[in-house]
Formats: structure tokens, C-alpha cells, sequence
């Protein structure tokens, strides 16, 4: 019973390797969730989002965001499991990641006297690669999971609605 690292580290290596685990997926739950939250904080500032949505902790955490991501989270797993919202999780990150990249072969073209901060090193395999493979990640996932995926478009549709509902109401002030 156990991995093989687990096996390698004698008796504590399956507590070694559990912790580990631990730490790596609170620490990555962590940071998406606050960075998230901060960026849909940009969002209201900007008046596309309501601002109560917006409301800060006196610690300076955008309320709104972790509480509607906490619902959300807690409400797909009652619906479906914590598998179907590992499966969700990754999909949208593969979605992003996949938009991302493509975002920066049309901005090369649009804009290719922009100056860059930083080059992608071996621009011309390494960028069609990632596209390929996050493509590739995400048609599987459509395919295979087709259920869990589903509630991939319930947030992002309603997210739009606002955006344009509130996107009219900043352009009106």
C-alpha cells in the first residue's frame, strides 16, 4: 500500500508525501482564489461589476469574489463531487491557459512592434506545442466529462450579463 516515493521514505514517508500534497494544494487554492478575488475587484472598480460586490475585509480581501467562489465550490460539490469539481477546476485553468496563448500569437501579429517585457525563447515551436497540448487537454476533458463541464458556462454567462448591465450603467456616469 502506498506510492513508491511513500515507500522509498521508510515508515513516515506516506505522512511525508500526504503533507506535501497538503501544503501544494492549499497553498495553489490559496493563491488562485485570492488572486482571482482581486482581479474581479478591478472588475467593480471599473463599474462593470455592483459594489457590493466589491466590499473589502478590514484585512483588505475582496469579500464579494471568495464568498460567491466559496458558494459556488460548495454548491457544485453537494450537486455533483469533489472529483466533479477537481475536473471543473482544471478545465477552466486549461481554457485560461489555452485563450492565453493564443492571445499572445494575435498580439504578435496586431501589434508586432509592441515592446515586450519578456520573449518566449523558441517562440515558434514552443507557443504552437502549448497550444496544441492545452487543446488537446481541453477536447478530452469536453469529451469525457461532458456533465462536469457543463457548469463551466453557467459563470461565465451570467458574469457577461453583468458586464454589459453594468458596462451601459458606468458609460451613462
Amino acid at each position: 500500500q502506498g506510492t513508491v516515493a511513500a515507500k522509498s521514505l521508510f515508515s513516515f514517508g506516506g505522512w511525508l508525501v500526504n503533507f506535501c500534497i497538503l501544503v501544494a494544494v492549499f497553498g495553489s487554492a490559496l493563491s488562485s482564489m485570492l488572486t482571482a478575488a482581486r482581479v474581479q475587484r478591478v472588475i467593480v472598480d471599473t463599474g462593470r461589476f455592483p459594489k457590493i460586490y466589491g466590499t473589502m475585509s478590514k484585512k483588505g480581501v475582496p469579500l464579494g469574489p471568495v464568498i460567491c467562489q466559496f458558494l459556488g465550490g460548495t454548491l457544485f460539490i453537494v450537486a455533483s463531487s469533489l472529483q466533479g469539481l477537481t475536473i471543473l477546476t482544471t478545465f477552466i485553468s486549461c481554457v485560461s491557459e489555452l485563450m492565453c496563448t493564443i492571445g499572445v500569437v494575435i498580439l504578435r501579429k496586431k501589434q508586432p512592434d509592441l515592446e515586450r517585457p519578456f520573449k518566449v525563447p523558441a517562440y515558434h515551436v514552443i507557443t504552437p506545442l502549448t497550444i496544441l497540448i492545452y487543446g488537446a487537454i481541453t477536447v478530452n476533458t469536453i469529451i469525457t466529462n461532458i456533465h462536469n463541464v457543463a457548469y463551466a458556462f453557467i459563470a461565465p454567462a451570467f458574469a457577461v450579463v453583468l458586464w454589459f448591465v453594468y458596462g451601459k450603467a458606468a458609460k451613462k456616469q
